[in-house]
C-alpha cells in the first residue's frame, strides 16, 4: 500500500516520512486547498525527506480554469521543481465545460519531462470523470487524485471502485479526501485502491495565542492565526497499521 501525505513544512515532510509515508506532496496554503510551495521548503523537503516529494503546482486557489498567464506560471513552476529534483509533481486544470484542459495538460506534460505526474483533485470537479480518465491514460499521466467526486473518500467510495476497475494497470488511481486511521481499512477492502493520499495533522501549540486573539491578521472567515497544525508520525502510523 502506498501512502501519500499532504504536508505543509519541512518538518511536516519529515514527520510523515517517519510515520511510514512512501511520499509526501509538498504543499502551502492546505486552509485553501493548497497551492504552490516556496522553492526554498521544495528545496529542503527534497535534500532532507527520506520519502519521495511530490510537488503540487498550483497558483493560486479557486477553480482550476487558468488564463496564458498563469498556464505560464504553471509551466515555469513545473521545470523548476523537475531541476530541483522532485520525485513528482501534482498539476491540473479544465475547461469551460468541466472536463480536462487537453492543451493545458500536453503543455503540462512537455514542462515536466520524465517526472510522474499526477493530475490533482481538479479531477473530482470533471463533468465526465470516466471519459477524462481515458484523456489521462492517453497524455501518459501517471496517477490522479480523487474522492471520486464526492466531499470524502468514504462517501465517494462506489465510484473510486469504478475508477479503479476501469483505470487497470494503465494509471495509478490515488484515493484522496477525509482518510484516517478509523476508516482506510474499509475503503481499501472496498474500493481496491492501492494508494492513499491523506493529510495527518494535529493541533501545535503556539505562544502567540492571546496575541493574536487580540491583534488577529486573517480575514474573518480564514482560521485564526493562532490555529497551528504540524503532521503527526503517530497519526501516519497509525493509518499504516490500520491496513
Amino acid at each position: 500500500m502506498i501512502l501519500e501525505v499532504c504536508v505543509e513544512s519541512v518538518s511536516g515532510a519529515l514527520a510523515a516520512a517517519a510515520g511510514g509515508a512512501n511520499r509526501v506532496e509538498l504543499c502551502a496554503d492546505l486552509y485553501r486547498g493548497g497551492t504552490t510551495p516556496p522553492p526554498a521548503s521544495q528545496a529542503l523537503c527534497i535534500e532532507n525527506c527520506g520519502a519521495e516529494v511530490v510537488v503540487l503546482i498550483r497558483p493560486r486557489p479557486g477553480d482550476f480554469e487558468y488564463d496564458w498567464r498563469e498556464l505560464d506560471e504553471i509551466c515555469l513552476d513545473l521545470r523548476l521543481a523537475r531541476e530541483g529534483g522532485a520525485a513528482g509533481v501534482a498539476v491540473g486544470a479544465l475547461d469551460k465545460k468541466g472536463r480536462v484542459d487537453r492543451a493545458a495538460l500536453r503543455r503540462f506534460m512537455r514542462a515536466a519531462g520524465p517526472l510522474p505526474l499526477t493530475f490533482h483533485r481538479a479531477f473530482d470537479w470533471s463533468t465526465q470523470p470516466a471519459a477524462d480518465l481515458e484523456v489521462l491514460v492517453e497524455q501518459g499521466v501517471r496517477r490522479v487524485l480523487t474522492s471520486g467526486g464526492a466531499a470524502q473518500a468514504a462517501l465517494g467510495h462506489d465510484k473510486l471502485k469504478d475508477l479503479v476497475q476501469q483505470s487497470g494497470e494503465r494509471i495509478e488511481i490515488v484515493g484522496a479526501g477525509g482518510i484516517r486511521a478509523a476508516n482506510a481499512a474499509e475503503l481499501v477492502r472496498h474500493t481496491g485502491l492501492q494508494a492513499l493520499h491523506f493529510t495527518a495533522f494535529e493541533p501545535a501549540p503556539s505562544a502567540a495565542h492571546e496575541r493574536a486573539l487580540e491583534c488577529p491578521l486573517s480575514a474573518a472567515a480564514l482560521p485564526k492565526d493562532s490555529e497551528r497544525r504540524k503532521t503527526s508520525a503517530a497519526l501516519v502510523r497509525a493509518l499504516r497499521e490500520s491496513i
